[in-house]
């Protein structure tokens, strides 16, 4: 056993130190109502470290016992002198033991591994020996998570945003990509509606010379965004309808367009006309529901007046 249960001052322990912590910033308000009700369970992990007191493991242990007014506490310190490439390790096997590791948590593990390894072989060796992910690429967006403002790093560890909707983000400046995650976190959209608001966001940006801010701040969205009297699903459709009008509106009237010629074709309920997916192409779609002979016979008629009826040729040059 590398450490050693002994009584530390917490006074002595360097409380802005977080090279080691992994885990989020948390309210711990109810873990120092558990340790005054049933003491400390588990002792932090506490080295000494270029002549300071740092943590290694257990800092929202540390604080909770700092709100208890303790002046000491029971740590797990080194039985010899350690160094930073043992406490980084120490850091990394106490968080997994506690579980598997967050998305934010292994980008984390990994930016402090490289930081502190002696070379590559020694990162890369660790990496296999905490089975965290090897390929550079993915190594990349997960570190990319430890940038971001707390803000998102919750959204993403609270999974109301993407791992990969976030790295999206890092493009966008700070103020704005914190705004843009805060939308999305609220409408819990799915990943792929989350890329496409970014994807739109960004398209918009560009095609109108105006940074993503000033699209987010443009009135109507700002109303849909901050329109609570309205159910999440509904807001979270016409937030993705207004971002697509506004960035194909030939395409908007178009679909706008066929809608209102699609109605004055007077279709009954077991019938069906489909444009083009985006009016790209020709191949419209007729979809006529039946379930019996009278049923099929009376689609003759409708054939007849969608052939008859002058918006036809108009619908044609919608595509």
């Amino acid at each position: 056993m590398p450490f050693e249960l002994r009584r530390v001052d917490l006074a002595a322990i360097d409380a802005a130190d977080e090279t080691f912590r992994l885990g989020r910033i948390r309210d711990v308000a109810a873990l120092a109502a558990s340790i005054e009700r049933l003491g400390l369970l588990c002792a932090p992990i506490v080295a000494g470290l270029n002549g300071r007191q740092v943590v290694v493991s257990g800092f929202c242990r540390v604080e909770a016992c700092r709100r208890l007014g303790w002046q000491e506490m029971s740590a797990r310190m080194p039985r010899h002198p350690a160094e930073a490439w043992e406490c980084a390790r120490w850091a990394v096997a106490e968080k997994a033991a506690e579980g598997p590791l967050t998305p934010l948590e292994t980008g984390k593990a990994l930016r402090l591994l490289r930081a502190i390894a002696s070379g590559e072989d020694a990162f890369r060796q660790a990496v296999r020996d905490f089975g965290l992910p090897d390929q550079p690429t993915a190594q990349m967006r997960l570190e990319s998570l430890c940038d971001l403002p707390e803000v998102i790093q919750a959204a993403v560890d609270d999974e109301a945003l993407a791992v990969s909707t976030a790295v999206s983000l890092c493009r966008m400046p700070q103020a704005t990509a914190v705004r843009v995650a805060g939308l999305l976190a609220e409408l819990r959209f799915s990943l792929n509606k989350q890329r496409e608001i970014v994807t739109l966001l960004e398209e918009i940006s560009r095609r109108e010379g105006i940074p993503v801010q000033t699209v987010l701040e443009t009135p109507a969205l700002a109303a849909l965004a901050s329109d609570a009297d309205t159910d999440r699903a509904q807001r979270g459709h016409r937030l993705r309808l207004y971002l697509y009008q506004r960035r194909f509106p030939a395409l908007a009237k178009a679909q706008r367009r066929f809608e209102l010629l699609s109605h004055e074709l007077c279709l009954a309920g077991n019938a069906r006309l489909a444009a083009p997916p985006g009016f790209e192409g020709r191949g419209f779609q007729l979809t006529l529901s039946f379930s019996n002979r009278p049923e099929l016979s009376s689609h003759h008629e409708t054939i007849d007046r969608i052939l008859s009826h002058c918006a036809l040729d108009e619908m044609f040059h919608l595509a």
